[in-house]
């Protein structure tokens, strides 16, 4: 068991593992959004590796392949993907992230 947990960490070392850790947040006043998700390939497409969606304070808290850094989305889970979505460039990918979005337009019950 011992091999196996020493193997694995040895591959995680080697791939170059990130870790992404933080909060999505819409103005005004920076409120969490709940029904956010971080993806892994774009959503609205035919590569879709993972799918992280958030707490209920927006939170998150996973790990990725280096490899996969240039392939982060992040939308409203509440509505169509394509109607919200957001890539996240690489370069903003750390432990202490903070993603600023807007959610999905609040759909009134005006008309029905």
């Amino acid at each position: 068991m011992k091999t196996l947990l020493t193997a694995l960490l040895a591959g995680l070392t080697l791939t170059g593992c990130m870790h992404l850790k933080g909060q999505v947040v819409q103005p005004p006043g920076d409120r969490p959004l709940p029904t956010a998700v971080l993806s892994i390939g774009r959503p609205d497409g035919v590569a879709v590796f993972g799918t992280y969606p958030v707490d209920n304070s927006g939170k998150f808290d996973f790990y990725i392949d280096q490899l996969e850094a240039t392939n982060v989305y992040v939308y409203d889970g509440a509505d169509d993907p394509a109607a919200t979505i957001m890539h996240i460039d690489s370069t903003h990918l750390n432990d202490h992230m903070k993603v600023l979005m807007r959610g999905a337009p609040k759909k009134s019950g005006f008309g029905m």
